[in-house]
């Protein structure tokens, strides 16, 4: 009897889990409301009467339960009986159950006979007890209780196991999901037979809505790239209860429309990140010391469990031979995921069970590599890249170790060309910091610093980067557009504010002197200037992708009229592209194109920094106001240097008000994305309007005074939301 009763005590426990994500994901699915999941909580609550799952429930959830009761016919008959002296069990109402646990065989019937001296018929009741346990969405007000019960019974659990398919493009939308754990891809195939993903989707993100309340057929195919456990609310559901409660479902429905109208936007934030694995590449490399490395760092975003093979076979009391798990090894990891906020696999450097499954339950898997090995391919990646796991592999990030920080990495390019990865890390074993910053890419709450541009009025940004040091936040990504790419060069390139603020000082006074006041238009000599300018202080040969800061530089395609994102080679010539204002500065020629100011597609480029990053906290620096033009200015239909001039030096003349060639130059390249601005605004997190509207394109004689005003202006605020 005592095996049985841990038995049911399992079966419970594992109802209870299932019951809790079940609400919680119904919650997120009728009122996006998101509530954090306590696994002790719900384990707790099966020994409350209050809250011990009912019969109706450990019914429903038979499948998933189903699997850790033992074969032999004693146990079965002794967790029968205490089945029935726990709840009033109702025959025709646990058809699910009877089948699971043989209850209409023969054999079981026998046992039962003669241990308990008894036919089996005399544990069914004639009425089923109701349900005494407290409504579990008192506080939700928009859903009426018997609403919300009746949806409750309708949505049923599944499994879906790495690499299988939820939906292909073109089904019917038959069914609605949330996604309780795991992880998911939806891809589309184009006309010309091209598969494009289009998401990954983590714990708690609603899939196949749209497919259902319109009726339209799959827009994409969706499959597993973790294993995953889902809800699902089908159609005939659906329907169901639409002729039950229909003032509600309908008013449920018309909301869920609004909010996926309302979301239906560019901007995509990754998935959360749960499980990550991490792989070897080189042969010498401590895996086992970056792993506890990683974890110590990721414990400040929640609890962790560092997973090696023997961790997992002596806390799961299995043996992990092989790739497929058996039940009791699925049913704990499940439990771990939800008692853990990460869960680290230390995998193998070579393609064995325990690597398989580390990959199957990873939501990012880590290589980690030695940079000075080659950098040619290791088992595990040739694996990853054979048809049946390429397609469904989660995401990768390649982490190249250094032996310290005393130069700057290079041949980076080479490990980059030959895989597909998501972004790369240049990392010290032992430099915390290092694993720090990984931690917070693998919470989803790097810090990325987004540099406008304005000409001179870009000196703010030197403001903002001092304040953000004295604020003690870890900058984890910086780029920019035409000035601000400048700065966020420089960062990347291992300068801080005080040395930047020291060479754009001497810079600005050597500037002028290039500048024509009338119609300031740079020379070829001076473009060569600048390219020499830039190339001492970023470096000659500096790549983008050898940097120890990622960056990116903004420009403009004229060739294609496309914005370009300068993620890889030379620093000096992205910027240099970034920079270059047509007419002022040549464009810049790069494989045949040429490249201009990127100011013409974005000027506050926080929503390119959003995508880099995938998800984080983005930091939006802008110098270019809202509304530009606030000067009154005064000339006739024509006007001439000549009479310019006169009119400044001839007292008796009223002076003719221009805008300079720059300014109006400045002004036109950003009327093209001024509609972009909003969505580029709420990219940011943190978004800083730099109050430098009264100082012109060109004003580097007022350099103190620009940097003062970013300072000021970002010293109040980004310490205030950062620590809040």
């Amino acid at each position: 009897m005592e095996n049985a009763q841990a038995v049911l005590d399992r079966v419970e426990q594992r109802t209870a889990y299932l019951l809790a994500q079940t609400r919680r994901a119904l919650l997120h699915l009728l009122v996006r409301e998101s509530r954090d999941f306590d696994f002790y909580s719900a384990l707790e609550q099966t020994n409350d009467p209050a809250f011990r799952p009912t019969i109706e429930d450990l019914e429903r959830f038979v499948e998933a339960w189903g699997h850790v009761v033992p074969t032999d016919i004693q146990t079965r008959v002794d967790l029968i009986h205490l089945l029935s002296q726990r709840y009033d069990l109702k025959r025709d109402e646990i058809p699910d159950i009877r089948k699971q646990l043989g209850m209409d065989t023969q054999a079981i019937a026998g046992a039962y006979q003669e241990k308990f001296g008894e036919p089996i018929d005399t544990i069914y009741a004639a009425i089923a007890a109701p349900d005494p346990r407290p409504y579990w969405a008192a506080d939700v007000q928009s859903v009426p209780q018997e609403t919300m019960v009746a949806l409750e019974r309708e949505v049923d659990y599944i499994q879906v196991q790495w690499g299988d398919i939820l939906f292909e493009q073109g089904d019917p939308g038959d069914n609605l999901y949330v996604l309780v754990s795991g992880r998911m891809r939806a891809v589309r195939t184009e006309e010309d037979g091209t598969e494009r993903i289009l998401e990954e989707m983590a714990q708690g993100e609603i899939i196949g809505e749209v497919a259902l309340l319109t009726g339209q057929p799959r827009g994409a195919t969706v499959y597993a790239v973790r294993d995953c456990e889902l809800i699902r609310l089908t159609r005939t559901g659906l329907e169901r209860l639409m002729r039950s409660h229909p003032t509600a479902i309908y008013r449920i429905t018309r909301e869920m429309v609004s909010r996926i109208q309302a979301t239906d936007q560019p901007l995509q934030r990754e998935g959360r990140i749960a499980s990550i694995a991490v792989v070897p590449v080189s042969p010498g490399v401590d895996t086992r010391r970056f792993a506890e490395h990683l974890s110590e760092s990721l414990a400040h975003h929640g609890p962790v469990l560092h997973l090696t093979i023997e961790r997992f076979t002596q806390l799961s009391m299995e043996a992990a031979a092989s790739f497929v798990m058996t039940s009791r090894q699925q049913l704990w990891l499940e439990e771990q995921e939800a008692m853990h906020r990460f869960i680290v696999y230390e995998a193998d450097a070579e393609p064995t069970a325990w690597t398989r499954r580390c990959l199957s339950q990873a939501d990012r898997i880590l290589l980690v590599a030695d940079e000075r090995d080659t950098p040619d391919l290791s088992e595990v990646e040739e694996m990853l890249r054979k048809p049946d796991l390429a397609r469904i592999a989660t995401g990768q990030e390649l982490i190249l170790l250094h032996n310290d920080r005393s130069t700057r990495p290079s041949g980076t390019a080479e490990w980059l060309d030959r895989r597909q990865i998501v972004r790369h890390h240049h990392m010290v074993i032992d430099h915390l910091p290092d694993f720090d910053r990984l931690a917070r890419f693998m919470a989803g709450v790097p810090v990325g610093l987004a540099l406008g541009g304005g000409g001179a009025r870009g000196l703010a940004h030197i403001g903002v980067l001092r304040a953000v040091e004295e604020a003690g936040i870890p900058v984890d990504y910086i780029g920019g557009v035409s000035f601000g790419a400048i700065i966020a060069g420089a960062v990347a390139a291992g300068h801080d504010s005080r040395s930047i603020e020291k060479t754009l000082r001497d810079v600005s006074t050597r500037i002028r002197s290039y500048v024509d006041v009338t119609f300031p238009v740079l020379s070829v000599i001076a473009a060569r200037r600048i390219n020499r300018l830039l190339k001492t202080n970023l470096g000659d040969d500096t790549q983008i992708e050898d940097l120890w800061t990622p960056c990116f530089a903004v420009s403009s395609n004229l060739n294609r009229g496309q914005p370009v994102v300068h993620t890889r080679g030379s620093l000096w010539r992205a910027v240099r592209a970034s920079i270059a204002i047509p007419v002022l500065l040549p464009p810049l020629l790069d494989q045949g194109n040429l490249l201009t100011d990127g100011g013409a597609f974005t000027n506050i480029p926080a929503d390119v920094m959003l995508q880099q990053l995938g998800n984080g906290r983005v930091i939006g620096s802008s110098v270019t106001p809202a509304e530009e033009i606030t000067e009154e200015y005064r000339f006739g239909e024509a006007v001439g240097a000549f009479d310019i001039l006169m009119s400044r030096i001839n007292p008796n003349r009223e002076p003719i008000k221009t805008p300079n060639a720059a300014s109006v130059l400045v002004w036109a390249m950003g009327l093209g994305n001024t509609y972009l601005r909003p969505q580029q605004e709420a990219a940011a997190d943190l978004m800083l309007n730099l109050p430098v509207e009264d100082y012109e394109i060109f004003a580097f004689d007022q350099f103190d005074e620009l940097v003062r005003a970013g300072y000021e202006t970002a010293r109040r605020q980004v310490s205030a939301w950062y620590h809040r």
